[in-house]
């Protein structure tokens, strides 16, 4: 834990003598907690706070500032960190199991990558460690230089993202829209594959996996080459 973290909230009584260590905790403002689970079970127990509407507390784990709105903790912001920034190197696939949960509706995944070769990238949902390979429907529109073309496709083996260039890195967003809920996920993406700083080709991908499966993970590949680079996901606040 950091130096300004604590295991309680104190409730002080009249006429009593503050510690040198207590004065601390009143001076750090807002509470820190490690995480959750310390945040907790700081209140309600002997000597402590009464957890009530308008609390406030700082996670070190997820560095979010919450408040109790007289239900459940709420995160200031638009965005929570769901999976800090992670790096790969060479590998055939990334793989991220466990992201998607009841407690958000939608992500966005900030993603910087490059492949071993010019290839097209896809992703695949994931529930249970098990990948899911059916249903997949692709709306695309690409541009290179004046050219633009688009295309459609219905019951595929994977989704498309758009297409990774060797030796350049690829900033990519990808908004995952109801992955966790009970109707199609969907994976949005538009985004500049920076072959040179004076050429480059957009992508634009709508896909859409038409079961109503609950989701809690995802995966992307390309077709034959490796992956390198980095991600992080985050998740929107409702």
């Amino acid at each position: 834990m950091g130096a300004n973290a604590q295991t309680s909230v104190p409730d002080f009584t009249a006429g009593q003598v503050l510690t040198a260590a207590q004065m601390t905790e009143v001076n750090t403002g807002i509470p820190v907690f490690a995480t959750s689970v310390e945040r907790d079970a700081a209140f309600g127990g002997t000597g402590e706070k009464t957890l009530a509407e308008g609390q406030y507390a700082y996670l070190e784990s997820t560095k979010q500032t919450q408040f109790y709105d007289g239900a459940a903790w709420q995160t200031i912001g638009g965005l929570s960190l769901i999976v800090p920034q992670t790096s790969v190197s060479a590998v055939a696939a990334i793989t991220i199991d466990g992201c998607f949960t009841s407690a958000y509706t939608n992500y966005l995944i900030i993603a910087n990558l490059t492949s071993s070769a010019g290839n097209n990238f896809f992703y695949r949902f994931r529930a249970g460690g098990v990948t899911t390979s059916t249903n997949y429907g692709n709306s695309t529109i690409n541009q290179d230089g004046a050219t633009i073309a688009g295309g459609r496709t219905t019951a595929q083996t994977s989704g498309s993202v758009g297409a990774l260039r060797a030796a350049s890195e690829n900033s990519i967003p990808m908004y995952i829209y109801s992955p966790q809920v009970a109707q199609w996920s969907k994976l949005y993406t538009s985004f500049l594959d920076t072959v040179t700083s004076t050429t480059f080709i957009r992508y634009d991908n709508l896909s859409v996996q038409t079961t109503t499966t609950q989701f809690d993970g995802i995966t992307f590949f390309c077709s034959v080459a490796n992956i390198s680079g980095n991600y992080t996901v985050y998740g929107f606040n409702k």
